[in-house]
């Protein structure tokens, strides 16, 4: 069976699989680069990706997607085609899946069948199913998904290096940033805690770069140019102030140069000083997640490793640092440690499914090694305390092991009650529902009328291997059951 390891990230797409000798590589594309821009241009019946998006973004904005990723999981269109055609994120998700598949199969002759894909640790329960149903879409067959940080453990080989302990990995990705603490012992990785920031990214320290350039650039022609007025302008500074960003953390100033469509040509110089306290908040934010999951742990971690192209950033380094009281470190390219480790979380769940691995003909000795993930949020239902208030009934712990199913009873609110609508609640225990996501609901019409009695509704739910969210409801009284109806919601 052919397969790859994606990282299908919000700023750039990375896929691996494995060499002759079965050990994971990134895969370029055909442009023989490492990684693709997450970004898409629709031209009529044709759809550029990558570099070719990018380009093609400057002569006309209104058919450039970008920044996607953070609305999977939600009804949100991101873009309506000349034909009419509404794409949402999970739609983006399937184009950009066929065309990773398109380039393997340019590359090495062979059709790709398989593939899993890494996800954010914080993702809702929509947007992993939405990830699931863009790879089935795509005509492949989804091995599995993998937590990016759980990924970054393998990617970085810590089960390899002969040396236990605990560590924490740092995941700052272009949309979201995921922590996670590594048990390594032996060749096993357990994932003792995790937890994120859902919309937090090298993408909003790009936002605030560029609030610079426009801050300057107003200070000087007394006017700020806006989106609607200005789209050759704000589409050029979608690549500019990246260049800029990783030019900052190397240097110690950056300039910005950028054409306005009145002609003119835009000029700011940025320094990294400026930038630096413009995003400190940003990285105390990660800093405050880093924190609380390592005392989630109740661990003081031997390695942090930072991984991710948001985690270059020399605030974040020094940052880890000073709350730490120690350097961070890597193992292998942080652009590329979880396209790595999702390659290898492929072939390992394809062996402990029964396949045998085959790489060119010849059988590949199969992995000897165990990951353990954890859910990195607590779920529930819907149910009233004793003050009448709705609060969240937790059945699934944060940092239970995955996978896990737990079924609770419960009882009609009401005597005689033939309706009910159950609510499944991501959210602390005992929080106010309003205070929680709501992740869908169980409904069930015309029950039986008990009024001497308790009503009993059972509840189930579990986590998959993929960290998915599986949920049945059955009535007690006539056996009847209902599956969990999925809610999305808008960005």
């Amino acid at each position: 069976m052919t397969f790859m390891g994606i990282d299908l990230g919000g700023g750039n797409v990375k896929a691996g699989a494995p060499d002759e000798r079965g050990n994971p590589i990134v895969i370029p594309n055909d442009k023989a680069e490492l990684f693709t821009p997450s970004v898409l241009y629709f031209d009529g019946d044709e759809i550029l990706y990558g570099r070719d998006a990018l380009n093609a973004g400057l002569v006309d904005g209104s058919k450039f997607v970008s920044g996607w990723k953070r609305r999977m999981g939600t009804s949100d269109v991101v873009h309506t085609a000349e034909d009419g055609t509404e794409y949402r994120a999970r739609d983006i998700a399937r184009l950009t899946l066929q065309k990773i598949a398109k380039d393997y199969q340019v590359r090495t002759g062979d059709v790709l069948e398989a593939v899993a894909v890494g996800v954010p640790s914080n993702y809702s329960d929509p947007a992993k199913e939405d990830t699931k149903v863009a790879v089935e879409k795509a005509g492949l067959r989804l091995i599995g998904l993998i937590q990016e940080p759980s990924a970054a453990a393998l990617g970085n080989r810590l089960h390899e290096r002969g040396s236990d302990g605990d560590m924490l990995i740092i995941d700052v990705g272009s949309t979201t940033t995921d922590v996670s603490v590594v048990r390594v012992k032996g060749k096993s990785i357990e994932i003792l805690a995790t937890s994120g920031v859902p919309e937090l990214g090298g993408m909003d320290f790009n936002s605030r770069l560029q609030d610079m350039v426009l801050d300057e650039l107003e200070s000087t022609r007394n006017s700020r140019p806006n989106p609607q007025d200005h789209p050759i302008l704000f589409q050029e500074l979608f690549s500019r102030v990246e260049q800029a960003k990783v030019t900052l953390s190397a240097r110690d100033k950056a300039g910005v140069m950028a054409p306005c469509d009145d002609g003119h040509v835009l000029t700011s110089t940025i320094t990294r000083e400026a930038f630096d306290k413009r995003t400190q908040d940003l990285v105390d934010q990660i800093m405050t997640c880093a924190e609380t999951t390592a005392q989630e742990a109740n661990v003081h971690p031997a390695e942090i490793l930072l991984v991710g192209g948001g985690s270059e950033l020399p605030a974040v380094k020094k940052a880890v640092k000073d709350r730490f009281g120690q350097d961070p470190a890597w193992h292998v390219e942080p652009h590329f440690a979880c396209a790595l480790g999702t390659t290898m979380y492929a072939r390992m769940t394809l062996e402990q499914d029964g396949e045998q691995i085959q790489i060119g003909g010849r059988k590949i000795p199969p992995l000897d090694y165990r990951l353990q993930e954890v859910t990195a949020h607590a779920i529930g239902v819907a149910t009233l305390d004793k003050q009448d208030q709705l609060i969240n009934s937790v059945l699934l712990k944060k940092g239970q092991r995955i996978p896990s199913v737990h079924e609770r009873r419960f009882q009609l609110a009401a005597k005689g009650q033939t309706d009910a609508l159950i609510k499944v609640l991501q959210g602390p225990d005992g929080e106010n529902i309003d205070d929680c996501q709501e992740l869908g609901f169980f409904e069930f019409k015309d029950l039986k009328r008990i009024s001497n009695r308790p009503h009993v509704i059972t509840v189930r739910l579990g986590i998959d291997r993929n960290s998915i969210l599986t949920a049945t409801a059955e009535d007690a009284e006539s056996g009847k059951s209902t599956d969990l109806t999925i809610k999305y919601h808008n960005a």
